[in-house]
C-alpha cells in the first residue's frame, strides 16, 4: 500500500510541468538569455579565452538554438584544436542554413572546410582476430572492424583494443594531417586460471567485519514527509493555475497598454520562477518519499479474534475460550 502512495505522488510530480505557461514571456526570456550568452562569448573569444567563449556560445545555442552561433562555436573549437568537431559544426551550420547564407558567406565557409581537411587525419584499424571493441582516448568506442575510417584531429591518439579472452593492447597511434594511417593490433590470449606461484591470503576470523544493516526510518518520519510532499504538491499546483491567468491577462491586455502588461510580465516572472521552485523542491520530496518507503518500519497489525478449545474430562468435557486483542 505505501509503494502505491508513493507512485501516486511521483506520478503527480511528472505531470506537474503541463501546470506551468510555455507561452511569449518564456520565449522572450530564453532569447535575452542566449543574447546575453552570446554577446559573453565574443568578448571571451576576442580576450583569447577560447575555453570559456566555448562554453558560453554552447550556451546560447542551448537557451535559443540558433544556426548561425553554430559558425561562431567552429571558429572557436578551430581555436582550440578541436579540427573534427569544428569540421562538424560547419557542415551543420551550410545544412541548417540552406538558402540563407549569403554566398559570400558560403564561400567563407567552404575555404575553413578546406584548411580544416589539412589538419584532420583518418585512421583504420584492424585487429587479429577482428571483431575486437576500440576504446578513443576520448572514451569513444566502436568495433571493429570499423564502418569506416576514423576521422581524428592532427596529433598522436591512444586506442585501447579489448576482447573476451584475451589480453587489452593500448597503443599510442600518430595521424599526420590529411593522410590516412591503417594499423593492424595482434591480440593474445589471456592465460587462464590463478597463477599459482603466488599464495592465497585468506583473512582472519578477527578481520572479518559483519555487515551493517540500515536502520529502519520510523513511521512518523515517513508520515511527516508525505505531509509535506502532499503540501508542496498543492502549492505548486496553485502557483501553476496562477502562472496561467496572469498569462491569460497579459494575453488580453492591448499592446498599448505598456504600463500594465509590463505589470503582468515582471509578475509572470516571478510566478514562473516560484513554480520552478516548488516544482524541483515537490519532486525531491517524492523521491525521497520513495526511498524510505523501503526502509520504513511500519507497526504490524496483530488479529484479533476469539477460539474455542473443547478438552475431553473424566465427568465430560471442559470448553476453554481465549480471546486475543
Amino acid at each position: 500500500m505505501r509503494m502505491k502512495t508513493s507512485a501516486l505522488f511521483l506520478a503527480a510530480c511528472i505531470g506537474l510541468p503541463l501546470l506551468l505557461p510555455a507561452g511569449p514571456l518564456r520565449a522572450e526570456e530564453d532569447k535575452e538569455k542566449a543574447k546575453k550568452h552570446f554577446k559573453q562569448g565574443t568578448i571571451l573569444y576576442d580576450e583569447g579565452n577560447f575555453k570559456a567563449a566555448l562554453v558560453e556560445f554552447k550556451a546560447s545555442y542551448q537557451a535559443h538554438p540558433n544556426w548561425k552561433i553554430r559558425y561562431y562555436l567552429a571558429v572557436t573549437l578551430q581555436a582550440l584544436h578541436k579540427f573534427v568537431e569544428a569540421e562538424k559544426e560547419l557542415k551543420l551550420y551550410l545544412e541548417e542554413g540552406a538558402a540563407e547564407v549569403t554566398e559570400e558567406k558560403k564561400a567563407e565557409v567552404e575555404d575553413l572546410l578546406s584548411s580544416l581537411s589539412g589538419v584532420i587525419g583518418q585512421l583504420t584499424v584492424f585487429t587479429e582476430p577482428g571483431g575486437a571493441d576500440l576504446f578513443m582516448g576520448d572514451g569513444g568506442c566502436c568495433q571493429v572492424p570499423l564502418a569506416e575510417p576514423l576521422r581524428l584531429d592532427v596529433g598522436t591518439h591512444k586506442i585501447t583494443a579489448k576482447m573476451e579472452g584475451y589480453e587489452s593492447q593500448t597503443l599510442d597511434v600518430e595521424v599526420p594531417g590529411g593522410e590516412a594511417v591503417e594499423i593492424t593490433v595482434k591480440l593474445v590470449k589471456a592465460k587462464p586460471g590463478v597463477d599459482e606461484t603466488q599464495p592465497v591470503v585468506t583473512p582472519a576470523a578477527s578481520e572479518t567485519k559483519p555487515k551493517k544493516h540500515a536502520k529502519p526510518v520510523p513511521a512518523v518520519a515517513f508520515y511527516a514527509v508525505a505531509g509535506l510532499t502532499g503540501a508542496l504538491l498543492i502549492g505548486t499546483a496553485v502557483t501553476g493555475g496562477l502562472a496561467m491567468k496572469n498569462h491569460r491577462d497579459f494575453e488580453d491586455t492591448p499592446e498599448e497598454n505598456v504600463s500594465s502588461r509590463k505589470d503582468l510580465r515582471d509578475k509572470g516572472r516571478k510566478l514562473n520562477a516560484a513554480a520552478d521552485a516548488l516544482l524541483g523542491l515537490t519532486a525531491a520530496s517524492a523521491a525521497a518519499l520513495i526511498v524510505m518507503g523501503f526502509f520504513t518500519n511500519f507497526p504490524k497489525k496483530e488479529k484479533h479474534g476469539t477460539a474455542f478449545t473443547l478438552s475431553p474430562q473424566k465427568d465430560g468435557a471442559a470448553l476453554t475460550v481465549t480471546t486475543t486483542f
